[in-house]
Parts: structure tokens; C-alpha cells; sequence
């Protein structure tokens, strides 16, 4: 049995706690979101169970819950491994017999644990208590305090951790490593170092996304403007038809249709053979100064045209480039290590933020104008996070999460606040009021445009305008 506490910060409301408890237990293992009070009631769950189904408790949304029922007559584990216990009840010695005979009477031990014992204790028959109570002991010997040393291995590739062992594994002998003293300190590194390799995972995987659809974006463009450009063969078609008209009178002209006229082009070499289309409702001189405009039009479109496929095709070998760099990461860039060194930078960050990391690995955001501010409020904020203003002035609104370090909080407060005073208008004043207060304390006022709202139970930070010299920008 395992219950989390799961906090959803995004709900504005006072519900933002639930319990979620795992239930681990066979065949009958089940999932069950509920509320945190002493009578939790159940909001959701994988299976449903009902009464039809089970004598002893029914999983629905809305129904008590209630913990699932101890094994009838089985020994607690901790009384189990006791020197004082003593039954008389005499294990069976066939081995699958013996599984089942384990499930059936040790408290909490499943399939899983119960096949682990055995494994132990065969091929040396007989099997008595004692050393059951030993197989047993060797499972949860290196849960208690100072039983280490506990390894947690790590993909060479990806940094992930790749489990918890406490004892030597051949098929993680040549990866990376960490040894902890006792599992509960393996076991919190453990989740901090997964949930930051997912976490630059899933940012690398959104940035190699938004990379792949700007690509395709900029070569639907390229091709677009290929296809608008006039090419050099209609470029001079209409300069030459220009300068023929110019001396129209003096060209032989080989035929006359009602579109234009065939004449011989006596500025080729070769005196070929040219066709002029003609409007008939123009002069001669007005079908010229049309075909030296047409040109003149054209080339001033090709020359800009041309200026934006080099814009574009050199933001594509830049995304190339990031995006080669996405697919090669080098592994110490994205592996968590136990320093006090910030942690790699997330290469994708929404539009109009601004992003700083402070030395103690806690994350600023600054919006660049109203839009990105109302989105840093309504939906990149934490209820728990410090939402900074300048006071008196127009500026930026800031966000400081305090995501690693909470030792640092004051000193990462007063960085942001610096940097709230910089991007606002009293950039060049000496000293200059900051408010500040948690997120859960500001409301959106409505229909007042975006980046607008209300605050309570705020502080106020007096400082001068700058970004301090050890916090990175990333973004």
C-alpha cells in the first residue's frame, strides 16, 4: 500500500489537495483518487469495484473509501521476524506450494516478494521457519537506516536513473553510479534525479516539435516565394520587348497578329526572331513604358523576395543546427549531478517570456509585454510561486519559482525584485518599491485586458534596477 499526496497548483480554489493511493496487492492491485479528509471519499479509481463483486468494500466515485481488508489469520512481517514468534504451523516443501503458503500468511508480502524468498531458500530443502524468517530479513534488511550501501545505476545515455539495487547487478556493471548509505536518502535521489531527466526530456522533446514545425513552416515559405519569383528568362523578355519598342519604327516586322507583333530582334546576335505582345489599346510608346514597368516591378519584387529567402534559409540552418544539437546531446549537459551548479537550461521557452536561472538552480520568468504577462499569470504560475511588480510604475510582471534550494528563497526574492525594477520604467531610478506576493493571492480583473489584476497580503522590496551579475539568462 502506498498513499501519495498529489497538490495541483493549477486550481485556483482551496481543493487542490487529493490522496492517491496505490494499492499493490496482486491480481486486485488498484489505483483510487481521494479527497485528504479524515473520511476520504473516492473521487476516481482504475477499477471499479461493486458490491456484486466484493463483500467487503465498493470502489466508486463517491463512496467512502476504505482500506482493503487484512488476509484472514495472517502473521504481521515486523512480529514474523521477531526471535520471540513461534507456530506450529510447518512450511510445505514443494516450491510453488511454498509461494502460495508465503502470500497466504505474511502480511503485505504479494507474488512478487514471495517468489524472491523462495528463490533463496531452494534448492536446499528442508525449508523450516527459521529460515523463512531469514529470507525475509534479507528482503527488508536494507530498508532500515545505515544497512547500505544502496546503489542507484544511471543510463550512460540519458542520465535516467535506472533503479534502487542493494545488490551487485551484471547487467548495470558498466554504468554510471551513485552509492548512499541506507535507502531512504538512494530512494530521494532517486525521484529528484527521474523527475529532472524527464523534465529535460520532455522540454527537449517540445523544443525538437516546435523546431520540426518551424522548418516545415520556413520550407512551405521558400518554395512559395520560389514560385513568385520571376525568373531571369521573363526578367529579360521584358527588357528586351522595352527596348525593341524604343526603336520600333526602324524594326523589320516579320508578321502581325492581333495579340502583338513578331519583329527581328536586332540587339541578339543572331538577329532571331522576337514576339512582342501588344495591348491594342495603347500607343507603342505606352505598351514600352508598360513593359519597363512590368520589369522595373518585377525586379524590385525579386530583389526583396530574394532578401527574404536568405532571412529564412538562414533561420533554417540555425534550427538545423539546434536541432542536430537536440539529437545529440551530450550526456553531462542533461544528467542531474548533486552540485550546486544550475541545472541545463530547457532549450524551449513560450513566447514573450523572458527567462533567468539564479545560482541556487530557481527559476525567474519576465513578461515582455501584456499578452506574456497575463500568461504568466493564468497559465505558467504556481499557486505557490511570488508574483513581482515595480510599485507606481509601468513594467513587467515577474515570476520567481522556487522549484530547488528554499534555503535561498530570500536571497532569490530580492534578485527577482531587481529584476522586476529593470524591465519597467523606473529602470533609471536609484531606488525603487517592489511588490511582491504569492500567486494564490492574485485575481485576474475581468474584462480589463490582458496582465491585469488585484493582489493581497503583499510585501514591499526596496531596491535599485538591475540584473544581478549571478543570475544566467537563458531565454
Amino acid at each position: 500500500m502506498v498513499c501519495i499526496t498529489v497538490k495541483n497548483h493549477r486550481l485556483w480554489g482551496s481543493e487542490n489537495t487529493f490522496s492517491l493511493y496505490a494499492e499493490l496487492t496482486g491480481r486486485n492491485a488498484n489505483l483510487i483518487l481521494t479527497t485528504t479528509e479524515k473520511n476520504p471519499i473516492i473521487l476516481g479509481s482504475f477499477r471499479q469495484v461493486s458490491d456484486k463483486q466484493s463483500r467487503f468494500r465498493i470502489i466508486a466515485p463517491g463512496m467512502r473509501y476504505l482500506l482493503p481488508p487484512p488476509k484472514l489469520d495472517a502473521w504481521d512481517p515486523l512480529e514474523y521476524l521477531s526471535p520471540h514468534f513461534h507456530t506450529e504451523q510447518k512450511p510445505p516443501q514443494e516450491e510453488v506450494t511454498l509461494v502460495r503458503w508465503c502470500i497466504r500468511h505474511l502480511q503485505g508480502v504479494g507474488p512478487f516478494l514471495a517468489r524472491e524468498m523462495v528463490d533463496d531458500l531452494f534448492p536446499n530443502p528442508p525449508v523450516t521457519i527459521s529460515q523463512i524468517q531469514k529470507a525475509l530479513r534479507k528482503l527488508t534488511d536494507p530498508l532500515t537506516p545505515g544497512a547500505g550501501p544502496v546503489s542507484v545505476f544511471l543510463s550512460p545515455e540519458t542520465g535516467e536513473p535506472q533503479g534502487i539495487f542493494w545488490k551487485p547487478s551484471l547487467r548495470y556493471e558498466s554504468a554510471d553510479r551513485r552509492d548512499f548509505p541506507s535507502f531512504a536518502p538512494a530512494m530521494e535521489f532517486y525521484a529528484r534525479t527521474f523527475w529532472e531527466s524527464r523534465k529535460e526530456q520532455n522540454a527537449r522533446e517540445q523544443c525538437r516539435k516546435f523546431l520540426e514545425k518551424e522548418l516545415n513552416f520556413i520550407h512551405q515559405e521558400i518554395q512559395t516565394i520560389e514560385s513568385l519569383l520571376t525568373s531571369d528568362d521573363e526578367m529579360a523578355h521584358l527588357r528586351s520587348a522595352g527596348e525593341l519598342l524604343k526603336l520600333f519604327s526602324q524594326l523589320p516586322v516579320i508578321a502581325k497578329r492581333p495579340d502583338g507583333a513578331e519583329v527581328t530582334n536586332i540587339l541578339s546576335p543572331n538577329a532571331e526572331p522576337f514576339f512582342i505582345e501588344l495591348d491594342p489599346r495603347l500607343t507603342i510608346n505606352q505598351n514600352m513604358q508598360r513593359f519597363f514597368r512590368l520589369y522595373r516591378k518585377a525586379q524590385t519584387r525579386n530583389t526583396l523576395f530574394s532578401q527574404k529567402r536568405k532571412s529564412l534559409e538562414a533561420k533554417k540552418r540555425e534550427y538545423l543546427h539546434e536541432l542536430d544539437h537536440l539529437t545529440h546531446f551530450p550526456k553531462e549537459e542533461i544528467m542531474p549531478e548533486e552540485s550546486s551548479l544550475p541545472s541545463p537550461p530547457s532549450p524551449f521557452a513560450p513566447s514573450g517570456i523572458r527567462k533567468f536561472i539564479t545560482p541556487s538552480r530557481n527559476e525567474i520568468l519576465v513578461g515582455k509585454n501584456d499578452r506574456a504577462n497575463h500568461q504568466l499569470v493564468t497559465r505558467l504560475a504556481a499557486r505557490n510561486d511570488y508574483w513581482l511588480h515595480v510599485r507606481d510604475f509601468p513594467g513587467s510582471h515577474v515570476l520567481l519559482r522556487i522549484t530547488h534550494s528554499p534555503e535561498s528563497r530570500e536571497e532569490d526574492l530580492f534578485r527577482a525584485a531587481r529584476i522586476a525594477a529593470y524591465f519597467s520604467s523606473a529602470r533609471n531610478e536609484t531606488r525603487v518599491g517592489v511588490i511582491l506576493t504569492e500567486v494564490k493571492h492574485l485575481r485576474v480583473i475581468p474584462g480589463t485586458g490582458p496582465g491585469k489584476v488585484t493582489f493581497q497580503h503583499e510585501k514591499t522590496l526596496t531596491i535599485s534596477p538591475a540584473i544581478p551579475e549571478d543570475v544566467k539568462k537563458i531565454t
